[in-house]
């Protein structure tokens, strides 16, 4: 199927399936598709959504893989400007591409020590839920998770029980899409699709 070229872009996003998630790089976006470079391996035909900053969630279609860059072929056209557009106003904000999960973390502070679960994470923070009487917008966390080791992060705002952590020091792109792979090992990782280095001053 000949797919026309659109925008060609270098972003973070994420790539999702019925049984796991992953990061990926956006190469090009255009009204029918995207095109892609991700671990998660894919397959033409598998049905997958794609996350974009700005709260974008495009649902789509493996296409014909033939070389780095994977296509998904989106259900209905999508305008690429409104996306990038969205990006922008999003740019360092909380609707950063999020990935969703679940896992046990601990959480050290300046009063005690807490065990609560994340909701999602991304290159630059996470959400929890179970947040301790003691904990105070503005405080200086040590945060662990088993396989990601500890590092430091603000807690930025709470919710009832839920709170939003900005990590001190952001992930790195290998650093987080390992760790969520090494946590689906039902899932394969395709070498020939592995996302190239981010250059120097890459923001995600």
């Amino acid at each position: 199927m000949m797919i026309n070229s659109g925008l060609s872009l270098l972003h973070i996003g994420s790539v999702q399936n019925d049984h796991a998630q992953a990061l990926c790089i956006v190469r090009k976006l255009s009204t029918s598709h995207v095109m892609i470079a991700t671990r998660l391996l894919l397959e033409p035909g598998m049905i997958v959504r794609i996350g974009l900053r700005g709260n974008y969630l495009l649902p789509g279609q493996v296409g014909d893989i033939a070389g780095p860059l994977i296509p998904v072929l989106f259900d209905r056209p999508v305008n690429p400007s409104d996306v990038v557009e969205a990006g922008k106003r999003a740019h360092g904000g909380q609707e950063s591409v999020r990935l969703q999960l679940e896992r046990p973390v601990q959480i050290v502070g300046p009063r005690a020590t807490h065990l609560c679960l994340s909701v999602d994470i991304s290159l630059g923070g996470m959400k929890i839920r179970g947040v301790a009487p003691w904990l105070h917008i503005g405080d200086l966390l040590l945060v662990e998770l088993q396989g990601l080791g500890s590092r430091e992060a603000r807690l930025a705002w709470i919710k009832g029980n839920e709170a939003g952590l900005h990590f001190r020091h952001t992930l790195g792109y290998d650093e987080l899409d390992n760790w969520l792979q090494n946590g689906q090992t039902h899932v394969g990782i395709a070498a020939t699709t592995r996302p190239q280095a981010l250059p120097n001053g890459f923001d995600a």
